[in-house]
C-alpha cells in the first residue's frame, strides 16, 4: 500500500501539469471571445442585453428540461437540435424573431415528446436533422445520415441548391436578403 500513494500522487501531478499546460496554450483572444462578442453585439444593437437577457434565461430553463429528460433516458433528439440552433442564434445574431420562433419550437417539442424522433428521420429533400431550421446544421446532420449510417450513397440532395457557381451565387443573394 505505501508504494501506491506515491504512484497516485505522481499520476495526479502529471495530469494536473498537462491540464495547466493546455490552459496556458489557449490564445488570449479565445479566452476573451464572449466579452468581445458581447461588445460587438452591443455596438450593432445597443439594446442587445435588454433583448437577450430574457431570451437567454428562457433558453437556460428549457435546456434544463431537456437535460432532465435526457437523464431520465427519454428521447430528446429533436429538442437537442433546437437547443443547438438556439445557442448558435444567441451567440451569433440579434435576430430576436428567429430566436423567439425557435423558443416556441422548443416549447412545442417538449410539450409533445412523441415527436422527438423527427430529428432522426430523413426529410423529403433527402436531408437529415428535421428539427434544425438553419441550413448548415441540416447539412451537418445529413452528412452523418448519408455517410455514417451508409444511407443515401455519395449524393446529398440538400447540396443541390449550391452545386454550381450560379446556384451558389443565387443562394448567397437569397441569404443576404433574409
Amino acid at each position: 500500500m505505501p508504494i501506491r500513494m506515491p504512484i497516485a500522487a505522481g499520476i495526479a501531478a502529471i495530469f494536473l501539469t498537462s491540464i495547466m499546460s493546455l490552459a496556458a496554450q489557449i490564445p488570449t483572444p479565445d479566452l476573451e471571445n464572449k466579452a468581445l462578442v458581447r461588445r460587438e453585439m452591443m455596438a450593432f444593437n445597443p439594446r442587445y442585453l435588454t433583448l437577450m437577457g430574457p431570451r437567454s434565461r428562457a433558453v437556460r430553463e428549457l435546456e434544463q428540461q431537456v437535460m432532465k429528460r435526457e437523464a431520465e433516458m427519454r428521447d430528446v433528439s429533436c429538442s437537442h437540435q433546437i437547443v443547438t440552433e438556439l445557442r448558435w442564434l444567441m451567440g451569433s445574431t440579434v435576430d430576436t424573431e428567429r430566436i423567439d420562433a425557435r423558443l416556441d419550437d422548443l416549447r412545442a417539442s417538449l410539450a409533445h415528446p412523441e415527436l422527438e424522433t423527427r430529428a432522426r428521420e430523413q426529410d423529403a429533400d433527402g436531408s437529415w436533422g428535421r428539427c434544425y431550421d438553419a441550413w448548415f446544421f441540416r447539412l451537418d446532420a445529413s452528412y452523418d445520415g448519408h455517410f455514417s449510417r451508409d444511407q443515401g450513397g455519395n449524393h446529398i440532395p440538400l447540396l443541390d441548391r449550391v452545386n454550381s457557381p450560379q446556384k451558389l451565387a443565387q443562394s448567397r443573394q437569397h441569404s443576404a436578403r433574409t
